[in-house]
C-alpha cells in the first residue's frame, strides 16, 4: 500500500447511506469531508451544526447548510477530516503529532453511517418537553 493513498482516491463521491444521501468530497487541504443531507421535517433539518454537539462523528460536526453540488431541498451535516491528530496530503510530510493518520473514504463512509444513524434515531425520540 502507498504512503500516500489519497493518490488512488477520486475528489468526490456520492451516493445513499442509511436512507440519506451522502457526499464526500476532497478539501483545500486535501483532507476529506463528509455530509449527509436530511430532508425539511427532519428534526435537524435547518439546525446549526454547534446546536447538535451531543452527535458523535470523526471531530464532531463542522459544516450544516446548502451544499451547491449536491440536492438543494436537503440541509447537509458534514465533518472534515483536517484535525491536528490527522494527516492532510498537502502537509503529509510536515506532520508534527506522532501516531497522526490520514483518513481514507472509508473511513470517511464508516462516520457517515454512524452519523445516518444518529440522524435515522433523532427522528424516533420524542421533542423535548419544557
Amino acid at each position: 500500500m502507498s504512503d500516500q493513498p489519497w493518490l488512488n482516491e477520486k475528489d468526490e463521491y456520492f451516493g445513499e447511506i442509511g436512507g440519506y444521501s451522502y457526499y464526500i468530497r476532497r478539501g483545500p487541504v486535501g483532507a476529506l469531508c463528509g455530509y449527509i443531507g436530511v430532508p425539511k421535517g427532519h428534526p435537524w433539518f435547518e439546525v446549526d451544526y454547534s446546536a447538535l454537539d451531543s452527535v458523535d462523528v470523526h471531530g464532531g460536526l463542522t459544516f450544516s447548510g446548502k451544499l451547491t453540488q449536491v440536492d438543494q431541498l436537503l440541509w447537509w451535516l458534514g465533518f472534515d477530516c483536517a484535525h491536528s491528530y490527522d494527516v492532510w496530503p498537502v502537509s503529509y510530510r510536515l506532520t508534527a503529532f506522532p501516531g497522526a493518520t490520514y483518513k481514507t473514504v472509508d473511513f470517511v463512509v464508516r462516520q457517515l453511517s454512524k452519523l445516518a444513524e444518529q440522524a435515522a434515531e433523532a427522528v424516533l425520540k420524542p421533542p423535548a418537553t419544557i
